[in-house]
């Protein structure tokens, strides 16, 4: 794949006790053009493969940027459409979600609010 992945992880208990990210912990990484698996061979494979691995670790993922775009922000927007902007019901759905299902109620709302607010200023 010819795209820069920019990635924000934030660690839970889960993940501290994993041996991973310590609770709280907040790690950033890139991935450039020629550094991703062989198996990844579409932004869907990247986005499947964060999605297990955050799962599996114990963490979470606030932002995962793929050629400037947020990932994140647009799963969000989508719930929101979908849900008719309940936000309760948005945070809800998003815990049920790999990249997502470590995090809580309390770290889900600012991300959540943030792309409300920005849907609602279009």
């Amino acid at each position: 794949m010819n795209v820069t992945t920019v990635i924000t992880v934030h660690g839970t208990r889960k993940s501290e006790r994993a041996g991973g990210l310590d609770d709280g912990e907040v790690s950033q990484f890139t991935i450039g053009p020629g550094q991703y698996d062989a198996n990844v061979t579409s932004p869907s494979d990247l986005i499947a493969q964060i999605d297990r691995s955050a799962y599996l670790r114990g963490e979470w993922i606030a932002s995962l940027r793929i050629d400037h775009v947020d990932v994140v922000e647009h799963i969000i927007a989508e719930s929101l459409k979908e849900l008719h902007g309940d936000v309760d019901a948005v945070i809800q759905a998003l815990s049920e979600m790999g990249m997502f299902s470590n995090a809580d109620a309390t770290d889900l709302r600012p991300i959540v609010m943030m792309v409300e607010n920005a849907r609602r200023a279009e």
